[in-house]
């Protein structure tokens, strides 16, 4: 998992826009960096990316403007906000 680390992070953050092509970008920064973990992601209609990503970072809280009925019956491990 890219997002989860066994030492302590000093950051926690969420990216907004997770999908896009700066969210994706901001990710493989933060991915990189060992004292920051990725507790959050937000995307506006994306949700197989999202979910994708979720995974990828271990992040369990996601937010998805549309279609989070469909991210949630496919993941329902995560928490959704619509």
């Amino acid at each position: 998992m890219l997002g989860r680390r066994s030492e302590s992070p000093s950051r926690h953050v969420v990216v907004l826009g997770s999908t896009g092509s700066i969210g994706r970008q901001a990710l493989d920064i933060v991915g990189s960096m060992p004292d920051i973990l990725v507790t959050g992601l937000a995307a506006g209609s994306d949700a197989a990316t999202l979910y994708s990503q979720a995974a990828s970072y271990g992040v369990r809280l996601v937010g998805l403007q549309r279609g989070a009925r469909d991210l949630a019956a496919r993941a329902p491990s995560l928490t959704v906000f619509e």
